[in-house]
């Protein structure tokens, strides 16, 4: 069994535990032998990690950029770790930044801490990170900016600040913009069930018009053009693709007005929409990780929500819906641990370290 594998089944059935599945100190130690795993692999864990380490190593002052040029922060960072460090604390400072704004949410929004990490992890965000890395910085980054918008204060005005410091990032932060103004906005559940339904028809049945469309954008996308060109050779599998949006309408048929109406059941409706359009664009699916990490937060509130239910009414017929929703969810999530995920990043390694400074 990977090292992967114990922490996932760990947090699946630790969650279990009512004493133990929203306890903070156990939040923080899995992130923290999740950052310890992420940070210290060696070079050959994942297909980009190489890549990183090299990009690292040629950042020698802070006018060599191989992510960007317009994403300094990024640069800045690797070029400070470069000249006054080392590639130890800087993979550790990085992977400090992905998993613990992660947790910091977790925490302050999750019905049940050790579930959102087992989604964390199942669902591939955690997993990605180790290839993707710079694009799950600004993940992590952006998903704080959603606890703003939940506020509704005048904090949600920090929504801004820190989505500029993800674009500085990675670029493609700025596709959760739209967000900030979706924070009042009411569908009712029949709307957005269609919308999804009406996208994964388009996205799967005439998805050359959506590429076609795509493609006419390529002269505005700049070092993005490969995003907007890029398609896969693979057919999409129609199993799978509608098994995620069964996950999604089931969530949204279980989920309470509260809980539909929160930032996060928002994003991950949005994420559903994304996913369907660009589903076979290989690079444009990233895009979609902005939106789809939210799903760790409203999937346990839907599963918190139920059980109160259960336990106010005593309805058999609760029970069931509650049990079929965690089982379709389980499944889901081992799914795409197993067949999308799992394989690239075995076998697990430990690179030799110098935290020596």
């Amino acid at each position: 069994m990977s090292i992967y594998e114990v922490i996932l089944y760990s947090c699946l059935f630790a969650g279990m535990a009512k004493e133990l599945r929203q306890s903070p100190a156990i939040l923080y130690i899995i992130s923290i032998l999740l950052l310890i795993i992420a940070s210290m692999r060696g070079l050959d864990v994942g297909i980009d990690t190489i890549h990183y380490y090299i990009d690292y190593t040629y950042t020698t002052n802070l006018f060599i950029s191989e992510k960007g040029e317009s994403e300094y922060l990024f640069t800045f960072v690797t070029f400070l770790f470069r000249k006054y460090l080392n590639y130890d604390w800087y993979m550790l400072f990085i992977y400090t930044c992905i998993i613990f704004p992660v947790a910091f949410v977790i925490r302050k929004y999750s019905s049940n801490y050790l579930f959102s990490l087992f989604l964390y992890i199942g669902c591939g965000f955690y997993m990605d990170s180790l290839n993707i890395m710079r694009q799950f910085l600004a993940t992590s980054i952006t998903f704080i900016a959603f606890v703003f918008l939940e506020k509704d204060t005048k904090v949600k005005y920090l929504f801004w600040p820190v989505i500029i410091m993800a674009f500085f990032i990675h670029n493609s932060s700025l596709i959760v913009a739209p967000l900030f103004f979706m924070r009042k906005l009411e569908l009712s559940k029949m709307i957005m069930a269609i919308a999804v339904l009406v996208s994964f028809f388009i996205g799967f049945f005439v998805n050359n018009i959506v590429s076609d469309m795509f493609s006419s954008l390529v002269g505005f996308a700049g070092r993005f053009d490969t995003y907007l060109e890029y398609t896969s050779n693979e057919q999409r599998n129609f199993i799978t693709n509608f098994g995620m949006n069964m996950v999604f309408l089931f969530s949204l048929w279980l989920a309470t007005p509260k809980t539909k109406q929160t930032i996060f059941f928002k994003a991950f409706f949005v994420s559903m929409i994304v996913f369907n359009l660009v589903g076979n664009m290989h690079f444009m699916t990233r895009l979609t990780f902005y939106y789809s990490i939210a799903q760790i937060i409203c999937i346990p509130l839907i599963v918190a929500d139920m059980s109160r239910q259960y336990k106010k009414e005593r309805d058999i017929n609760i029970m069931i819906k509650l049990s079929i929703f965690l089982f379709m969810i389980v499944g889901y999530s081992l799914a795409r641990f197993y067949m999308k995920e799992l394989p690239f990043y075995l076998p697990y390694s430990f690179r030799d370290l110098n935290f020596a400074i």
